[in-house]
């Protein structure tokens, strides 16, 4: 044998440069998605959340006003709903703290706010989960994009308050699993 090493090639090197230089557009695209979908996502989530306050709907003349009817116990007993809302309760609420004459414009920012944190929520957990930078903002893009969940910002509907909180179960998948560095419970 002449000092030859059958497990390493003699052109270790420079094949690994090569891959070095194979994957350095791969790298060079994920450090820009890293930086334009924050932004993207961050200014698309402002658009529809100001878009959400110019539009009306229908469910805003059914859930808004049974917040009026909550405190007498009337909701249940004189009106009949065909379905129990939760998000009711969060009206009521915010009635107690705003006042009837704001009661629209803060149960708005309410589905707002519940979407977002929606989305926040998702944006997490597949940092949690996820090795790459850009992935928790691709989830947070594409839960903006979702027709379904995004709906739920531009009318004050029962749907939001439910989908936050099926959305908050994954708070313990958060907390507990391990994140990027492969270290449980570090942020």
């Amino acid at each position: 044998m002449s000092g030859h090493n059958p497990v390493i090639p003699a052109n270790a090197a420079t094949h690994s440069a090569s891959l070095d230089t194979r994957t350095q557009p791969l790298h060079a695209v994920e450090n820009a998605a890293a930086l334009v979908l924050p932004y993207a996502a961050c200014l698309y989530a402002i658009i529809r959340s100001i878009k959400a306050f110019g539009t009306y709907s229908h469910d805003d003349h059914m859930y808004i006003p049974a917040a009026s009817l909550f405190p007498h116990l009337a909701l249940y007993r004189e009106i009949p709903f065909v379905q129990t809302p939760l998000s009711i309760f969060i009206y009521a609420l915010l009635k107690l703290l705003v006042g009837p004459a704001y009661l629209y414009l803060a149960a708005k920012l309410a589905s707002v706010l519940l979407v977002l944190g929606v989305t926040a929520i998702s944006a997490k957990t597949a940092y949690r989960l996820f090795p790459r930078p850009y992935v928790p903002w691709t989830a947070a893009t594409l839960i903006l994009l979702n027709a379904h969940i995004f709906a739920n910002m531009s009318e004050a509907a029962n749907y939001a308050l439910p989908l936050f909180l099926s959305s908050s179960s994954l708070l313990p998948v958060i907390c507990t699993s391990p994140n990027r560095k492969g270290r449980p419970g570090e942020r």
